[in-house]
Parts: C-alpha cells; sequence; structure tokens
C-alpha cells in the first residue's frame, strides 16, 4: 500500500484488494502531502466507487470511443481500434475500466508479443491512445497501458523514393486532381488524412505558407497546428486547384471528387496503388511513402533533423531519427573538419 500522485496534485492510495487480488485506488482527496499521509495511517482498505467516476465496462467504452473514432479518423485506424479492443476483452474478460491493471496490460502485451510482434505493437499504441482518452472523459485515473514495455523490434529503413522515380506516378495517371495530391504529398510531407481534409482556410499565398488545422470535423495525428512553408511546386498546385474550383469558399476542401464531395484516404490510396503499379514500381510503395521521401530527401539534401520533425509534425525526435541513417554526407563532411582543425 503506497501513496501516488495524480495529474490534476491529488494524492491517492493504490493497494492489493484482498478479496478479489486486484490493484484498487482510493483517492485522498487531498493535495498536501502531510494529509495524504494521514490518511494512509487511518486508512481500512474500504473502497466506494467515486461518485465523479461513471462505471465503465471495457466492452461500452470500446463502442463508445468506437463510435469517436469514426468520425475524426481512417476507417483503417478504426478497424485497429476495434481489433484492439476485442483481443484485449478475449485476453482479460470485460472487466470495468478501473479494474484494469498494469499487470493485466503487460501480461497481455507479452502473450501478443509471442504470437505476433507486429500485433503487439499495434495494440500497444492503439490502447495506450484509447485510455488516455479514457482518463480525459472521466472513467479512469491513470492508464495502465503507460507503464507496459514491449521488447525491441527489429525495424527496417523506411522505402523512399527520388524525385525521377516520383515523376513515373502521376505520369501513370491523366486525372489532374490525383497528380496535384500525389505532388502535395511529395513535396509538402502532409499525412494523406490532412490532405483529404484540407480547406482553402489553410492556405496562405501571401505568407507562403500552409497551416495544418484541426476542428470538430478533423484531427491531426500530431494533435496541433502547424506550419510547412510551400515550395513553388507546392504553391503552383494550390493556384492550379483555384482556378479550377468555382464559388470559391475558405471552408471548401481543396480536392473533392465533386463538389461538396471531399475525396476519401482508401479512395486516393487506391487511386495510387493503381498509378504505382501502371509504372511498375515496387509493390512496397504506399501512399505514405511519400512522405518518408520528402522527409528522405531533405536529410540527404543536409536538413537538420529537428528542422525535418518540425516540418512532419513529429511529437518525438525519436521518430524523425529513422532518417538519420541518410546523413551519411554530413558525417564525412563533419569528419573532415579535424583535418582543417589539425592543421591551426
Amino acid at each position: 500500500m503506497y501513496l501516488s500522485k495524480r495529474k490534476n496534485g491529488y494524492y491517492f492510495i493504490e493497494f492489493v484488494d484482498p478479496v478479489s487480488g486486484r490493484v484498487r485506488r482510493k483517492s485522498t482527496y487531498s493535495k498536501r502531502k502531510q494529509e495524504a499521509i494521514m490518511f494512509l495511517k487511518n486508512f481500512d482498505g474500504e473502497v466506494d466507487p467515486p461518485d465523479d467516476q461513471p462505471q465503465k465496462s471495457l466492452a461500452d467504452f470500446a463502442g463508445e470511443y468506437s463510435d469517436f473514432v469514426k468520425k475524426t479518423f481512417s476507417k483503417k485506424y478504426l478497424s485497429s481500434v476495434e481489433l484492439s479492443f476485442r483481443k484485449l476483452i478475449e485476453s482479460v474478460g470485460n472487466l470495468q475500466l478501473a479494474e484494469i491493471t498494469v499487470r493485466d496490460s503487460q501480461r497481455f502485451l507479452t502473450e501478443t508479443h509471442q504470437r505476433a510482434k507486429r500485433g503487439a505493437e499495434l495494440y500497444y499504441r492503439t490502447l495506450k491512445a484509447a485510455f488516455n482518452r479514457a482518463i480525459e472523459w472521466g472513467y479512469i485515473s491513470s492508464n495502465p497501458f503507460l507503464k507496459c514495455r514491449l521488447p525491441r523490434v527489429y525495424k527496417s529503413y523506411p522505402v523512399f523514393l527520388t524525385k525521377k522515380e516520383f515523376n513515373l506516378i502521376p505520369d501513370s495517371t491523366d486525372n489532374q486532381l490525383y497528380r496535384d495530391i500525389f505532388s502535395l504529398g511529395f513535396y509538402s510531407g502532409m499525412r494523406l488524412g490532412e490532405m483529404v481534409n484540407m480547406r482553402w482556410s489553410w492556405v496562405d499565398f501571401e505568407g507562403g505558407f500552409i497551416t495544418v488545422l484541426g476542428d470538430q470535423h478533423f484531427i491531426s495525428k500530431g494533435k496541433k497546428d502547424r506550419k510547412i512553408p510551400m515550395s513553388a511546386i507546392v504553391r503552383e498546385i494550390f493556384e492550379r486547384r483555384l482556378a479550377n474550383s468555382s464559388n470559391y469558399n475558405s471552408q471548401d476542401y481543396i480536392f473533392m471528387r465533386i463538389p461538396g464531395i471531399k475525396l476519401t484516404e482508401d479512395y486516393v490510396s487506391r487511386k495510387f496503388k493503381k498509378a504505382v503499379k501502371k509504372a511498375n514500381l515496387s509493390n512496397k510503395i504506399h501512399f505514405h511513402t511519400l512522405r518518408h521521401s520528402f522527409a528522405s530527401n531533405l536529410v540527404q539534401n543536409g536538413v537538420d533533423l529537428y528542422v525535418v520533425k518540425e516540418l512532419l509534425g513529429h511529437e518525438d525526435i525519436r521518430t524523425t531519427q529513422v532518417y538519420s541513417h541518410l546523413q551519411t554526407d554530413n558525417l564525412f563532411k563533419a569528419v573532415k573538419l579535424l583535418d582543417t582543425v589539425s592543421k591551426i
């Protein structure tokens, strides 16, 4: 039995229930450590469900969270969420959210990892995000997946395209709409979900940049706004789209199949794969490869990883470091500086 502190500053007691054998929590209702210690000394082990924290079963929360994801994320991510919850319920049962412990979560991930390493990674990322949302919604006070760890898995370097290789893809379709969105992916590094939800209000022709904005209908993966400077090619794409649009409105989507109907991620992905196949390129190339190509080409041309991180909207520089192996020329230049120093 010991004291812990929540993000809101209140202390709580964490202990093992002698009846169920599960880890339970009890708020001390105080932010002062001395008062919390006194509460701990007088605590008799009885826990009543907190009035401000509604009870929610795993299955009920899975349904509610899936409805939330359905409105803001892709069908592919929704499938990942539904699969992750289904596998978790099969492992631990339909417990109340507050009853799921770090031990339960770690056992589920470890057993999954022994069978399917990639599956364990998917469940870990998806469920960690879901349980963070459960905290925001007031169903639980802590996330049992935050303290879980997975064995390291070998990760291959991402596939990327040179400019010459990329040009084969838009050249494989006569549809200017697809040519434009393919080119925007390669020259801006934007995610496909961002592009299909992109409105004219995101584009500042005078300032020369794009601002990725979230709203009630769309939340970017990084969950924050970011600015991307427009290259000459990207500006040309927007100017062409604007010239072909009628009744301009700042809230209109930039990429629409027909007026009022925006493109979907799945639809664009299928068109892209069709163009890749027609260009006789590797079937390992997906739309997300354009984002990898944007980053890879920048790094190869000497752009600092921290700058690439900001352009891609990564939360952590460790995510961007997957491109660090492309800095070979920069490393050679750095070492050659030692020759200059030694002659001084």
